[in-house]
């Protein structure tokens, strides 16, 4: 299984009633799905129904995620519907604004009313000989923002272990749990110490955060454990769900 979570996806965007594609999604940052002549899977209309930025897509090791949170100023994000080997339902399956959706090796079709209907296809590369467009983004026009390189985070292996089991909720694109330590220890010890276990996971993560913080600077901190969570899921890729297996 872990050779399916990264793999190299074509997609392919419909917007009213115009289509583009299909393009290869290129893997070392996030896709961004929408008007902004930045964005990599760029609308193929000039309806100004469709958002600047809709929404984005990430390869991580765990899979491409859809990050359904634009930054289109004045407007909120919008439901996506998603149909695809992981969803129950043939209809496909509602996840609100912001919501993240870990999609796994196949054929998905990701859809949003935004006033005109906005619809993107994926499906697995299966050939090195297809003739492709890459879709990646283009550098943001105002270089005066501060960005910050992702760092590759080096940790032991408890280190990793534990800090999958934190943020295995990520990893699955499912809701940030009420006691994320709690579910850790549930994770990590099938025996009665969990409490203890909690206590140690919980312990661990403030230092790694001031240790990741002290790397990006004071104008780029991680404010939250789920900040320390994307940071090392999403941006750095640093765990896994293959950290948690023994």
């Amino acid at each position: 299984m872990p050779n399916d979570r990264l793999w190299h996806a074509v997609a392919s965007i419909e917007v009213s009633d115009t289509s583009d594609g299909p393009f290869l999604l290129g893997t070392t940052g996030a896709v961004t799905i929408g008007r902004s002549e930045r964005a990599g899977l760029h609308s193929p209309s000039p309806r100004i129904e469709m958002p600047r930025e809709l929404a984005r897509l990430r390869c991580t090791k765990s899979g491409w995620i859809l990050e359904n949170e634009g930054t289109t100023v004045g407007r909120e994000p919008w439901p996506v519907k998603v149909t695809g080997p992981d969803i129950a339902s043939h209809s496909g399956a509602v996840f609100a604004p912001r919501a993240w959706v870990l999609l796994g090796s196949g054929a998905w079709t990701l859809e949003w009313d935004v006033g005109v209907l906005v619809k993107v296809s994926l499906r697995r590369l299966t050939s090195t000989g297809e003739d492709l467009r890459d879709a990646v983004d283009q550098p943001r026009g105002n270089v005066g923002m501060a960005t910050v390189m992702p760092e590759q985070v080096e940790l032991t292996d408890y280190q990793r272990r534990n800090m999958a089991a934190l943020f295995a909720y990520r990893m699955q694109g499912k809701p940030e749990p009420k006691d994320i330590y709690a579910e850790a220890a549930r994770l990590l010890d099938p025996n009665n110490a969990r409490p203890k276990t909690r206590e140690l996971v919980k312990s661990q993560l403030p230092k790694l955060q001031r240790r990741l913080n002290r790397l990006r600077g004071a104008a780029n901190p991680l404010l939250t454990a789920d900040d320390v969570g994307r940071y090392l899921v999403d941006i750095t890729r640093t765990i896994s769900f293959e950290d948690l297996e023994d």
